[in-house]
This record gives C-alpha cells, sequence and structure tokens, in this order.
C-alpha cells in the first residue's frame, strides 16, 4: 500500500519514480563493488577485505540502493552540477532534481 501511495503521489508531482532491485545490498561493498558474501544478522559491520571500507551494514545497504538507483536515472556525480535527490524505500527510487555540491561520501 505505502509503495503504491508513493509511486501515485510521484506521478501526481510530477517525480521520476523507478524501481531499484533491492537484491544483494548487503553483501555488495558500497565502495568497490565487491561481493562480500552473506553475514549472519547478528553482524551490524559491513567490513570489505578487498578495500578495508567499513561502515555499519545497513549504512552499506543504503549505498548500495542510492548507487543502483542513481544508474537508473543516470545521475552525475560531478561537483557543483544539478544531481538528483534520490530516494530508495524498499526497492524504488525516487528523483527530483536539486542543485547539489556534490554526493557526500563519493
Amino acid at each position: 500500500m505505502f509503495l503504491s501511495t508513493l509511486e501515485w503521489t510521484c506521478r501526481k508531482r510530477g517525480v521520476f519514480f523507478a524501481r531499484v532491485d533491492p537484491k544483494g545490498t548487503s553483501q555488495t561493498c558500497p565502495q568497490c563493488g565487491v561481493h562480500t558474501g552473506k553475514k549472519d544478522l547478528s553482524v551490524r559491520v559491513h567490513e570489505c577485505l578487498a578495500c578495508g571500507y567499513t561502515t555499519d551494514r545497513d549504512v552499506a545497504a543504503a549505498q548500495v540502493l542510492l548507487q543502483r538507483g542513481l544508474g537508473v536515472v543516470g545521475a552525475t556525480r560531478a561537483v557543483g552540477r544539478t544531481a538528483p535527490t534520490l530516494v530508495a524505500a524498499a526497492g524504488y527510487a525516487v528523483k527530483k532534481p536539486v542543485e547539489a555540491t556534490g554526493i557526500p561520501g563519493q
């Protein structure tokens, strides 16, 4: 119900709405893209042995979703250019252009 309402609201307001595949987000390193393997739910920290990136597991999964959403909309990551505001929720991405100085953590 929530996602149907979100999609309807986006269409009504002229905001781009697209599906983003949520599978494997907690098993992918947002820094280098390496598949880090399945983790037990009790493991709350993402640690990549390939690049050394460490962060909270949920933060890493959210960063992977954001990257996938940005890929869908073809967003630029250049500093000082117009970049989208992207909201990823339960496998969906929503974009609305805003003036940005860069994407944090990139």
